[in-house]
């Protein structure tokens, strides 16, 4: 590696990280029950509100990122024999996992600031499930439904139960937004291993459509993305009902993103116009539902968060750029 190559191969890094659709802009996940944790709770002693939602967007985000650098180092084969880039597989291997525990490591010193042992304690909970679902010898990637499991429970885990230890907001926050995230996480790995059915199978990879065939994870798929759009159904009513004052306008800003999206996404099908494997797989209902939990409502709750306490214009911004980046990478989407 020349002197320049690793100031090259850290630019990239950083570009990716913070502007790639693999990088932060996954966190998008964590707004809408960062949003309620906060709005439902309070932080120790009175800290600003706002302080402690950046700080759980960085610990998240230092999550998300090793779980998907570790994934990539362990992938490096696959990716290479599927033409995937990688960043990190421009680093010497030893390098690219010290970097990964650099990522962990800063998580973890985030989540002390909590001043409560459930907090890190939730944080190391996400990463041995990431690591368990990625790397080997335990790999759960390929045990067929071990890897829905990790997959989905070190994301619901990192996503909704981190903020619920972090600010406390009772039990039913936790109980209505870590089945959404867990259920929404699932189908999304679900449709990722339908649309990779047959490379999958020519490598010999263990995922769990592969080991029920392709016609039967198809329709798996859609069993699964029918039973999240109704949880996600229940919960906008659970947000409507848990802010009175900003009922209404929570409950029209999902309705009307639902009835948009779904309107666009049904069109789109019927008129048969070149779709994203996305539109393709998935009930429209339950693509229309995502963006509008995921994605408008956290604004919403953010925006009220605001309002009410001046700290939180800081988490505001970062949600809307978060929002704003996924949205963009959703229109030309390439599954990479």
């Amino acid at each position: 590696m020349t002197g320049s190559q690793p100031l090259a191969i850290g630019r990239e890094g950083v570009r990716e990280t913070l502007f790639g659709r693999r990088g932060i802009v996954k966190v998008v996940h964590a707004s809408l029950p960062l949003g309620m944790a906060a709005s439902l709770g309070s932080t120790a002693e009175g800290a600003p509100l706002g302080r402690a939602c950046l700080l759980m967007l960085l610990a998240i985000g230092c999550w998300s990122q090793s779980a998907t650098l570790a994934n990539d180092l362990t992938d490096s084969a696959e990716d290479a024999a599927a033409g995937k880039r990688r960043w990190i597989r421009m680093l010497p291997r030893s390098i690219g996992w010290a970097v990964v525990a650099a990522m962990v490591a800063a998580g973890a010193l985030v989540t002390t600031a909590a001043g409560h042992w459930s907090v890190p304690a939730a944080y190391g909970g996400a990463v041995l499930l990431g690591i368990a679902y990625s790397v080997r010898p335990v790999r759960l990637k390929d045990r067929s439904l071990g890897g829905p499991l990790a997959y989905a429970g070190a994301s619901a885990v990192a996503y909704a139960v981190l903020p619920w230890t972090w600010l406390r907001p009772g039990l039913a926050v936790p109980a209505v937004l870590v089945p959404a995230v867990f259920l929404d996480k699932w189908v999304n790995l679900h449709f990722h291993q339908v649309i990779d059915y047959e490379a999958d199978r020519t490598t010999g990879a263990g995922t769990h459509a592969v080991a029920v065939g392709h016609g039967r994870a198809r329709r798996l798929l859609r069993r699964l993305a029918w039973l999240t759009a109704f949880w996600l159904v229940g919960t906008a009513a659970f947000v409507a009902l848990a802010l009175p004052a900003w009922r209404t306008a929570a409950a029209s800003t999902a309705g009307l993103v639902v009835l948009l999206a779904g309107r666009y996404v049904h069109r789109v099908r019927a008129r048969g116009e070149a779709a994203s494997d996305l539109v393709r797989e998935l009930p429209p209902i339950y693509l229309a539902l995502t963006l509008a939990l995921f994605r408008a409502l956290p604004v919403l709750v953010f925006a009220r968060l605001a309002v009410m306490e001046p700290s939180a214009w800081g988490p505001f911004a970062v949600v809307v750029i978060l929002v704003g980046l996924d949205a963009w990478y959703a229109v030309g989407y390439r599954y990479e």
